[in-house]
């Protein structure tokens, strides 16, 4: 039985439109899919640095540190994380960001982050220290109460020295503790000290997750090699407040 040629001609049209709606329907949902993916996170901004009281200058603990960043019609609350080496109080604090776009197609956004711009934003910054507002003193940016962040400024780490009105620490009644120690954060993960060391002292880090211990050593005995020695945890757990002790014996 031979096929009519307009029979043929039909049996092509309809396969030809059932190509194109399957084309158009996959197209639709394959843009639906994209619409319900969450930003991607990107390395964000780090500032890190040193809690002191604001009138003695000296370390103070509070309990909570908490910052609001807001800026390009986007906003973020983060806590810091506190870490105490010695008797010197540090703050970490990671202020997320993520794409939102890719091409034409929107992102959609993940709650307590901000937006990625490819041009600087400016964003406005507000520290409060256990519900009290902090002072920031000063910046290695050279910005206080606003800084601006872009594409460009992705993985960018900041010093920022707080000031609050909890306070002052005390140095308590341990004894056998380095002087003059100092903290910095590792992009790569993880916290690095410094301090000075005197040939023919050995030297030990300990941390614990609570202010009266236990104590436990994270590092091997460190030989003295003056004008400074260092370490760095890469290890430290997640936890709201680190404290670290370096001890020395002569």
């Amino acid at each position: 039985m031979m096929n009519h040629p307009q029979s043929t001609s039909q049996t092509l049209n309809l396969m030809n439109s059932g190509r194109l709606t399957v084309f158009l329907l996959t197209g639709i949902l394959a843009s639906k899919l994209i619409a319900q993916v969450p930003g991607l996170p990107e390395p964000g901004l780090v500032v890190y640095g040193r809690v002191i009281n604001s009138k003695s200058l000296t370390p103070a603990l509070p309990t909570n540190l908490v910052w609001q960043v807001a800026g390009g019609g986007d906003g973020v609350t983060v806590s810091s994380r506190l870490v105490v080496v010695n008797t010197d109080v540090y703050h970490v604090t990671r202020i997320p960001f993520e794409t939102r776009s890719i091409g034409t197609q929107n992102l959609l956004r993940t709650p307590g982050t901000l937006g990625l711009t490819v041009s600087p934003t400016t964003y406005q910054r507000i520290v409060t220290a256990d519900g009290a507002p902090a002072t920031i003193l000063d910046s290695s940016r050279n910005t206080l109460g606003s800084f601006t962040f872009g594409l460009a400024d992705r993985g960018l780490v900041e010093r920022v020295t707080l000031g609050v009105a909890t306070v002052p620490i005390g140095g308590g009644t341990v004894t056998n503790l380095v002087i003059g120690t100092d903290l910095s954060f590792n992009p790569n993960g993880g916290l690095s000290f410094n301090w000075p060391a005197v040939n023919g002292s050995s030297y030990t880090v300990l941390r614990a997750t609570n202010v009266l211990g236990p104590y436990v050593a994270v590092s091997p005995k460190l030989v003295g090699k003056p004008p400074k020695l260092s370490f760095s945890d890469t290890n430290a757990p997640i936890a709201p407040e680190l404290f670290y002790r370096i001890s020395v014996t002569p």
